[in-house]
């Protein structure tokens, strides 16, 4: 490529050829200027194939690759390995950007830009997440938004400095589900300068059947794994990073893998989750003061109960 463009779009696809044209034509609306657009087609097994040599008729600069299926990380993964822009925009397949003509002049110098975000739900309300903020360096934005405890984490909500994000060494974490719980802080953690704009920028869709919406026992037995292995990651940076305060962020995801256990009957769900609380007690080596080791063991203390209630029969065990 002799030009390097401004930005490049990287969407991740799998079964998703009745949306994906439909996000390909935001994509390419985006900026003023002719983004990069590159589709990971993760494995598709449904007409994708047939969607995206239309799309290529439609939009000829249009790259397509083809692998086979590795998940939503591995997508993302090879489509970051392939993109030339001075900017990366991660867009799911499902999903649509919005314009945004007050980025073409966006300084090199910034790492990450938070976006404003329209979230359309199962009822098709509209929900929107939108912040300004004057540049400040990742740690400094992770320590605010902790405190307001208002963090947004999708990973698609942040536009990233192509060249910061490689020589970051940062990836998605391949095999894990809610991958952007451990991405976006990391890439926070190593960023020096990030702003926020208040322009809608995208548009999410939450849908029936998705990641997040999935109700069956072993799905949930899943994520539930994910996210104790994220919370081991995380745990790390909490010692690495104690100014910032990550205990919140490692407590959150705690809470919100408890959230998940407590949809179903399962011992073993609640198990893990008293499996997770009690790591985290004993690998922080940090403990910031309103968060004691007193208040930790309280909380290690009720999710043994929890467990015990639904080992001795309370409802069915499975």
């Amino acid at each position: 490529m002799t030009h390097r463009p401004n930005f490049s779009i990287v969407i991740p696809s799998f079964n998703c050829a009745d949306l994906v044209d439909k996000a390909v034509e935001s994509a390419y609306d985006f900026t003023k200027g002719t983004p990069e657009v590159i589709v990971v087609d993760d494995g598709s097994t449904d007409n994708s194939k047939e969607v995206f040599a239309a799309l290529k008729m439609r939009f000829p600069d249009l790259v397509v690759i083809h692998q086979a299926n590795g998940g939503l990380s591995c997508a993302r993964n090879t489509g970051i390995r392939h993109a030339h822009g001075h900017f990366l925009v991660l867009l799911d397949a499902d999903d649509q950007l919005l314009p945004i003509d007050t980025l073409d002049g966006l300084d090199v110098g910034v790492d990450m830009v938070r976006m404003g975000v329209e979230e359309v739900g199962l009822d098709n309300s509209v929900l929107f997440h939108v912040e300004k903020n004057d540049k400040m360096t990742g740690q400094e934005y992770l320590t605010s938004r902790f405190a307001d405890q208002n963090f947004y984490t999708p990973s698609w909500a942040y536009i990233y400095r192509l060249d910061w994000l490689r020589s970051s060494e940062l990836r998605f974490g391949e095999g894990l589900i809610h991958e952007d719980i451990l991405f976006t802080v990391e890439a926070l953690l190593h960023c020096q300068c990030m702003i926020s704009v208040d322009n809608l920028g995208y548009r999410y869709y939450r849908r029936p059947g998705s990641i997040t919406t999935a109700k069956s026992l072993a799905h949930t037995l899943r994520r539930i794994a994910s996210l104790s292995t994220i919370c081991s990651k995380l745990t790390i940076h909490v010692n690495n990073y104690p100014a910032v305060d990550l205990s919140r962020w490692v407590l959150h995801t705690i809470d919100y893998a408890a959230s998940l256990a407590e949809q179903t009957r399962s011992r073993l769900a609640r198990w893990r989750i008293f499996q997770m609380e009690l790591a985290f007690f004993l690998a922080n080596k940090v403990w910031p003061p309103h968060r004691t080791r007193r208040s930790i063991r309280f909380r290690i203390r009720r999710r043994l109960e929890d467990w015990l209630v639904v080992s001795s029969g309370n409802g069915p065990e499975r």
